[in-house]
């Protein structure tokens, strides 16, 4: 599933965006790092790259739900 979300938005509607995507960067470095999910967090980095937030976020929600 590759979502890759553009849209005309206002600049207070793209401050918001932006806001968020550093909430994501946040929580991702929040993550420890450990041999086991190595290559995981680095496959979520690349979907944040590359604009794949929804993708980066399920990601995310899988490897906490993993790691508890």
């Amino acid at each position: 599933m590759d979502i890759n979300v553009q849209m005309e938005t206002s600049p207070l509607d793209k401050e918001k965006t932006m806001e968020n995507i550093d909430k994501i960067y946040e929580l991702l470095n929040g993550i420890k790092i450990t041999k086991k999910n190595e290559q995981y967090v680095n496959e979520i980095k690349d979907l944040l790259t590359t604009g794949n937030y929804f993708d980066a976020l399920a990601k995310m929600k899988k490897l906490k739900e993993e790691e508890e």
